[in-house]
């Protein structure tokens, strides 16, 4: 027989099992929800599983569930640190925040390394005096809201219902305000068709990536299509292949006529027509995703050269650009390479102490918008190429390098805005190095393009 004390305990055992194994089925019916979900995805007006969103830093807790957010509204910010646009947004969203109290979270979802992430958000924290959390190593929220490009948006309402997915255009007050009373603010919804994973290191149109193209084994063989919305906007060369996927006529005469090299960005492209919008996305409609919608199925295009006989390896530059003008032809445009007297951004040494040469060891190479760190690195490859091609690219001055360093093996560390030329030039006075600006007699490339009649 049981004492009434021994029947208490085992009522208060029964209980606590009861609710273990309820908070367990509880736990699994979710998961099982996140799983089916990620088969196909979370569109807007279906409810967000209460999954368990891990590896949090700069946050009060390491993990949150989706139901901790109950009453306000949840903005996923998926970003990268490679990501311009989405690092600019920081600032932005931190501002909108703040001003909506405690009713607005927009959580950074990132699926870097923390030790990838943490250091250039511990930047902008210097910069900006803010410090953003952010989920890093992110492995669910990506497959539960897939997407192929960034910044990608999604709003979950205070019940967990998606709202709406967007690009981080329209992630403003009015529309939050207007989400926040219960309606429904008119915004571009973002559709990103899933791509196919491709290896831009092998031929893409032909090469048997799930959109193998033409007979094996030829000799010469190239392609000119439309644009093909699995695939992703890149171009990649290799000693018997072009490649250009997704592009623009004016990146694409960029590649060919450029042969690939850094120093052919926007600033030394000239570009002479009666209609723009046939080379290139105007940059007055960058933020007008609809715009971007319509126009990209007639102006983006894929083009591949593969040159099997070893050869002709020296003349597939030629024969691509004999390919293209003969593709450009019946749209009135034309391509050619040109001088030009330009002002420029011109890289020189200040004194002829080489401040930059490596004390040797383990090679090392980190980067990213307002950071430099290189040891034992080659300039050219490490240094000169990113800051020319990426970081620098929106310069409206040209970068020339007169300093004679090519691939030298060099240490440095810079702190600045490398978008920034003049920043970067402040920042390698300790080097001996200075950007100036000054005029010089550049080689460039002009597209002409008049209307048929």
């Amino acid at each position: 027989m049981l004492l009434p004390a021994h029947c208490q305990k085992l009522q208060t055992m029964n209980l606590t099992l009861k609710t273990s194994i309820r908070t367990t089925l509880i736990g699994v019916a979710a998961l099982i929800i996140a799983l089916s979900a990620q088969a196909q995805g979370i569109g807007v007006g279906q409810r967000c599983p209460d999954v368990t969103i891990a590896h949090l830093i700069n946050y009060p807790q390491k993990s949150a569930r989706i139901s901790d957010f109950k009453g306000k509204l949840l903005i996923l910010d998926f970003w990268a640190t490679t990501c311009a646009p989405c690092v600019a947004f920081m600032p932005q969203a931190d501002s909108l925040q703040k001003s909506f109290g405690g009713k607005l979270v927009i959580l950074p979802v990132d699926n870097e390394t923390g030790a990838l992430a943490g250091p250039l958000l511990e930047r902008i924290h210097k910069r900006y005096h803010f410090l953003p959390a952010s989920v890093v190593e992110d492995s669910l929220l990506g497959k539960l809201f897939p997407h192929n490009s960034i910044p990608h948006e999604v709003w979950i309402d205070g019940d967990g219902v998606v709202r709406a997915i967007t690009g981080y255009e329209e992630v403003t007050a009015a529309n939050i305000t207007a989400m926040l009373a219960g309606q429904a603010p008119k915004m571009h919804q973002k559709k990103d068709t899933p791509h196919l994973h491709v290896d831009d290191t092998k031929p893409v149109l032909f090469g048997g990536q799930g959109v193998q193209v033409g007979p094996q084994n030829l000799l010469f063989c190239s392609m000119m299509t439309r644009y093909h919305d699995e695939l992703p906007g890149f171009y990649a060369f290799d000693p018997n292949r072009i490649t250009v996927v997704n592009n623009t006529i004016l990146n694409m005469c960029k590649a060919v006529w450029g042969q690939g090299r850094t120093e052919f960005v926007d600033n030394r492209i000239i570009v002479t027509a009666e209609d723009s919008t046939a080379v290139d996305y105007p940059h007055s409609w960058f933020k007008r995703m609809d715009k971007w919608d319509e126009w990209k199925w007639n102006h983006l295009f894929c083009y591949e050269l593969i040159v099997q006989d070893p050869a002709l390896y020296p003349q597939k530059w030629e024969l691509a650009r004999q390919e293209v003008s003969k593709f450009l032809a019946p749209m009135g445009i034309t391509c050619r390479m040109g001088k030009k007297r330009m002002k420029c951004w011109v890289l020189k040494r200040t004194s002829t102490i080489d401040k930059l040469h490596t004390s040797g060891g383990t090679p090392h190479t980190d980067r990213d918008l307002y950071h430099i760190s290189l040891h034992n690195a080659a300039f050219d490859n490490s240094f000169w190429a990113p800051v020319q091609f990426y970081y620098a690219q929106a310069s409206p001055l040209p970068l020339v390098n007169e300093t004679s360093m090519t691939n030298e093996m060099i240490d440095m560390e810079l702190e600045c805005k490398m978008t920034d030329v003049a920043s970067i030039s402040q920042a390698l006075a300790k080097y001996d190095l200075a950007f100036v600006q000054e005029e010089r007699d550049l080689d460039v490339i002009l597209i002409d393009q008049h209307k048929i009649k």
